[in-house]
């Protein structure tokens, strides 16, 4: 990466690079963090040291500015079980769905509409997230039906819609907020040092925000520029436009790390079922004892990603595409895993063997309140 920033601004160029990364969401934050105004202005600039187009630099701008506008459309029930997925665990006659509370225990069954969600999961601008999981859950019933009968690698779409699937609900997943949350801290502590422990730092942004490159900044003059920019980042993150962003960012990257992986499609035996749990996706180390994103093991570096896709039906990702049964001892096991990872709840179809397993695991925490009638 080279380029030729403007006259008395390479140092502060250089600097506000560092955080520039080459992902449509990336770069909207780093619009953001660097003031959308100022980034225009400087596009061209930008263009040449990213080797990304100016027009797609202009449109990432454009998409900065919607994402972090708290009048754009929102939706308050996302969620992070899809809904096709949900009615799968359906009862055949009731078309209700049974759930066990990680709090209060056994509930009453209900419809996919009232569970799998979380209130404001994505803050803001969150009707364009959803629209983007829409394109992948629009395709999933056909290639749900075409695994169901085992015809699924006739068509490498519907083979490419499930693993869409698997990285969806890796990112749009509790853990991944949470560990978001987490990561956030220690990126805010991590800027703070940097910018209090190195002159040059705050000297870049003196630069950039007064174009003179020969002058100094005293020192109350850097606490006030630090102060300033630690802000900028502190509000991208407490008004959820960071996490906006990155719940995308997280998809397409999940989606690119496991395109060239094998698709298991795994069914339980006769008398035996899957339940799925809010956290639907598990990753696990090689020893299967290390498993989340908590515990250190995202979906780039995990011996084993699984997902139940219904009652009858898990994926999994592997070296080869296979279909196989597995043995009632194994889906007792990969049901505990969905249990032990739920946040909230887990869900099954009324009725199911895995129902007992939930309480058993999980034995209710809180105080169970009356159902309605």
């Amino acid at each position: 990466m080279s380029f030729m920033p403007p006259s008395g601004k390479p140092a502060a160029f250089a600097f506000m690079l560092t955080l520039l990364v080459q992902s449509p969401e990336n770069v909207a934050l780093f619009v953001i963090a660097y003031g959308l105004a100022d980034f225009r202005k400087d596009v061209a600039v930008f263009a040449s040291a990213s080797g990304i187009p100016e027009a797609d630099l202009h449109e990432i701008a454009d998409s900065a500015e919607q994402g972090q506008d708290e009048n754009s459309p929102k939706r308050s029930d996302q969620h992070v079980v899809s809904r096709v997925v949900l009615r799968r665990f359906e009862h055949p006659t009731t078309n209700l769905i049974g759930n066990h509370s990680i709090q209060y225990g056994l509930r009453k069954p209900t419809g996919p509409g009232g569970l799998g969600w979380v209130k404001d999961f994505v803050k803001i601008d969150s009707t364009a997230t959803e629209e983007l999981w829409g394109t992948t859950e629009s395709k999933l019933p056909d290639a749900l039906a075409a695994a169901d009968t085992q015809t699924l690698f006739d068509n490498a779409e519907h083979v490419a819609t499930i693993k869409e699937a698997i990285a969806l609900h890796y990112a749009r997943s509790i853990d991944v907020l949470d560990q978001y949350e987490d990561l956030w801290q220690q990126v805010l502590a991590a800027k703070r040092a940097e910018l209090y422990a190195s002159p040059a730092a705050t000297d870049a942004i003196y630069t950039l925000k007064t174009g003179d490159a020969t002058g100094k900044p005293d020192d109350a003059m850097r606490e006030s520029l630090a102060k300033e920019w630690l802000q900028r980042l502190t509000d991208i993150y407490e008004t959820g436009v960071g996490f906006r962003f990155r719940v995308q960012h997280y998809f397409r990257e999940a989606t690119t790390m496991i395109t060239s992986a094998g698709l298991e499609v795994l069914r339980p035996p006769s008398g035996s079922e899957f339940l799925i749990g809010d956290v639907p996706v598990i990753t696990t180390d090689a020893t299967g004892h290390v498993r989340g994103i908590a515990a250190g093991v995202p979906i780039g570096s995990a011996a084993t990603v699984a997902m139940p896709l219904g009652p009858r039906l898990l994926v999994a990702l592997g070296p080869k595409d296979l279909y196989a049964e597995l043995d009632a001892k194994y889906v007792e096991r990969l049901n505990a895993w969905q249990i032990e990872a739920a946040k909230r709840a887990v869900y099954f179809r009324p009725g199911s063997p895995c129902e007992p397993l939930a309480a058993q695991i999980r034995p209710p925490t809180g105080y169970r309140p009356p159902e309605p009638l």
